[in-house]
């Protein structure tokens, strides 16, 4: 009965993927059937029951995720018409501290407009204070609706995915809280309660780094996470300790039955563990990776207490079932990724691995544990980070022995500290002394090459191939185990070894993904500034200007997250038009934090025009220090890569002006058949200057100047280059009123298509040399 009912859960948990992406999974049905049949057995019965199983369960999961689409586009329709005060009544389910803000969820939630009533599961309230509202209560909030944010550009924070993910419909934010009933059961306040007196005493007890480290790892409370640790946990690949998982009841739900044993009988010792285990979780706010482990640890106690075999892969099946039940958007959340995959790896392929791999070591043995998990869950790290933590099986080795003596440090710590702050500074000693280990090993390796490897983010049709090598690799693996074949035989060792490899490179293969051959150019959104990557056939990087004005550290969130989603960690040359801050902040994030960034740069260009200005010295002696070369463009400069040129047009080093905007270098970029023009910002008397030059000639695509100003873009300039489309980089709603409206007449009167971020979010031009496509991220 577990492999068809392993099958009938997997063609549940398809069709929530398939109600998204229909045409990705339904082809993977017919095969999920075939595969139940066949585990089920020949009989004519046992073929019907389990097909009709799969159709329903795939039906039931297809439906259920389509109905949640529908009701979070129906919520957010609905109120981004309402622009007033609405009032929220629901049911305090957790409080979070962030940002110097009190986030509230609330659950079976109702909201009341001046028109209607809608009902919703749950919301997100944010307010500038501490209402006094605990956990349990129902409460009564009035405040605005604010939209969660889309992603503007791929392989940047999706925040509207994100929180549709943990089933939270919208965001508001809160300016009165009533309370109108008490929880009816107080545990939940008081564990509230407790959590935040434990998390305070953390602080009084050691410094506030690895305070927010232990309140991350034992409490959940990632607000006060330090940056830069943060980033040496993902670069060293154990991040995922800074998450409440299964490792943190094993160690709790273990202790704390071993030490009530000896007093109570087996059954009221387990119910006592559960118990306890049910209340950490609800004090750590119940993410899916700790739902997970507390359905299992259920399982695993209800197994011994009636004298059943635990099945580990079955236990996951009806954990990750139990879960999508609920909210089947968790199918997207990489917690619920992560955490699955991990558990499935041990309970699948690791016994394979370690018979087909036999060894005594338990070095071995452990490294084996921890590489499986590495490769098992690498896409989705990937698709997360865009990186692979090439040492983290190293690391993690190294990591996960000296876990159970930081939790239960931190743990005693906690809890005397709130009594006796003196005891919580003694036992809090050896917690610290491990978090500082764990810095060091990080920064240690963090010094080797290739600590990390940009790899870029997978395609679903790579993540399939990915996923059916491991299986095929596995099968073979356990075929060969059947054979007991001699380990002594040297051939033996060599074709187990070898087909070791052979997987290996197949699985690098598919990592890498495929190079773009043809010309791609992308105008990323970073609000209200300009940011442009140009990838040549040859494999060459060029950024032109980055900045941004209404989005802060645009550099990390918005351009070097599409950077590295693409695989790409270095840039052969970043050409700055101007010294703008629009487009030239995230050149200093860059500066500021080369390393941390993880995205070399070889060269960067400015105009020649302004080499003497005392910015553009300060911005050459930065670069000079972290071993950047630089040039500077002037009319004539042109740089070559196989058949792309770009050329500078404007301005002449004698370009007599006071206006940095018309200093803007402008290139044209040359492909075969294919020509684009790039303006800056320069106005009307730098358009003037360029076709007096002669120089101009018609292009294909027009990068607009100052992001639609009218002051640029006159009709002369439009006719003497006469593109078919023009871009314009601007913000939302920018307080400029870019692009004007003029300019875009301007445009629309001379058969010129126009593109803008504001709308479209990233657009993206590729080019053979001889056509052209332009397509946008959010249409």
């Amino acid at each position: 009965m577990r492999r068809p009912l392993l099958a009938i859960i997997l063609a549940f948990v398809l069709g929530e993927i398939g109600a998204v992406s229909w045409w990705n999974s339904l082809w993977l049905f017919p095969l999920l059937t075939a595969v139940t049949i066949r585990v089920a057995g020949t009989g004519r019965l046992r073929i019907f029951m389990s097909a009709s199983f799969c159709v329903l369960f795939f039906l039931s999961g297809f439906f259920l995720m389509e109905n949640m689409q529908q009701n979070y586009a129906k919520f957010e329709e609905m109120l981004s018409a309402h622009n007033g005060t609405v009032e929220i009544y629901g049911k305090i389910s957790g409080i979070s501290n962030k940002d110097s803000s009190y986030q509230y969820e609330l659950k079976n939630v109702r909201i009341h407009t001046d028109r209607e009533e809608i009902g919703c599961k749950a919301v997100s309230v944010v307010c500038c204070e501490n209402m006094g509202a605990s956990p349990g209560d129902t409460v009564a909030v009035t405040g605005s609706y604010q939209m969660f944010a889309n992603a503007r550009n791929p392989g940047n924070f999706d925040e509207k995915n994100y929180y549709h993910t943990m089933g939270i419909a919208g965001r508001f934010m809160g300016e009165t809280m009533v309370i109108t009933g008490k929880a009816r059961f107080p545990a939940a306040a008081a564990l509230a309660g407790m959590r935040n007196t434990l998390n305070e005493t953390l602080y009084r007890i050691c410094n506030e780094k690895e305070a927010a480290l232990f309140g991350a790892i034992l409490l959940g409370e990632k607000g006060r996470l330090d940056p830069v640790t943060k980033s040496l946990y993902i670069g060293g690949g154990i991040a995922h300790i800074l998450s409440i998982s299964g490792l943190h009841l094993s160690i709790i739900g273990s202790g704390i039955f071993s030490l009530v044993r000896r007093r109570f009988l087996f059954a009221t010792s387990g119910l006592i563990s559960a118990a306890a285990v049910l209340a950490f979780g609800i004090m750590a706010g119940s993410p899916v990776s700790l739902m997970r482990a507390l359905i299992m640890f259920s399982i695993k106690l209800l197994a011994e207490v009636t004298g059943r075999t635990y099945d580990l892969v079955l236990a996951t099946a009806v954990a990750a079932f139990l879960i999508l039940a609920d909210n089947p958007f968790y199918i997207f959340h990489t917690g619920f990724q992560l955490s699955f995959l991990a558990v499935l790896g041990i309970g699948i392929p690791l016994p394979v691995i370690e018979a087909y791999f036999s060894t005594d070591r338990k070095i071995l043995k452990a490294f084996q544990s921890s590489l499986g998990i590495t490769v098992l869950t690498c896409p989705v790290i990937l698709n997360i980070y865009f990186e692979i933590p090439l040492y983290s099986p190293i690391i993690n080795l190294l990591v996960i022995p000296f876990m159970e003596v930081m939790l239960l440090s931190g743990i005693f710590a906690s809890i005397a500290g709130s009594f006796v702050v003196a005891a919580g500074y003694i036992l809090i000693g050896a917690g610290c002394f491990v978090l500082r280990f764990y810095e060091f090993i990080c920064r240690f390796f963090f010094g080797l090459p290739f600590f990390t490897i940009t790899v870029g983010k997978m395609t679903g049709r790579s993540i399939f191939l990915y996923y059916l090598v491991i299986a095929a690799a596995v099968l073979v693996m356990a075929l060969v185990n059947k054979r007991n074949l001699d380990e002594n035989y040297r051939k033996v060792r060599l074709m187990k070894r070898g087909f070791i490899w052979a997987v290996a490179a197949l699985l690098a293969v598919l990592l890498a993904g495929r190079p773009e051959n043809s010309l791609k150019i992308t105008m990323v959104d970073v609000g209200q500034g300009e940011a442009l990557l140009i990838q040549t056939p040859a494999g060459k990087n060029i950024c032109v200007d980055g900045g941004s004005t209404d989005v802060g550290s645009a550099g990390k969130y918005r351009l070097i997250p599409y950077l590295k989603s693409l695989g790409i960690s270095r840039i052969d040359y970043f050409i700055v038009t101007h010294l703008d801050e629009d487009h030239t902040s995230i050149l200093t994030e860059i500066f500021s934090d080369y390393d941390g960034f993880g995205l070399k740069t070889e060269c960067f260009i400015f105009p020649r025009v302004i080499s003497g200005e005392e910015d553009c010295r300060k911005f050459v002696e930065k670069a000079r220090l972290l071993g950047i070369s630089t040039r500077f463009f002037d009319v004539g400069t042109t740089l070559s890569d196989d058949r792309v040129a770009i050329r500078c047009l404007h301005p002449a080093t004698d370009f007599p002006t006071d206006d940095k905007n018309e200093t803007s270098l402008v290139l044209e970029l040359e492909y075969g058949n294919f020509q684009m023009l790039f303006t800056g910002d320069i106005g009307e008397d730098g358009e003037k200057a360029l076709i007096d030059s002669g120089l101009l000639t018609d292009c294909d695509i027009l990068k607009v100047a100052h992001h639609g100003s009218t002051e640029s873009t006159t009709e002369e300039f439009l006719k003497e280059v006469s593109p078919e489309f023009a871009l314009i980089s601007c913000g939302v709603d920018n307080v400029y009123g870019h692009p004007h409206p003029l300019t875009m007449e301007r445009l629309s009167n001379n058969g010129i298509k126009s593109f803008t971020t504001a709308e479209k979010g990233a657009i993206v031009i590729r080019s053979d040399g001889k056509n052209y496509e332009i397509d946008t991220y959010l249409e």
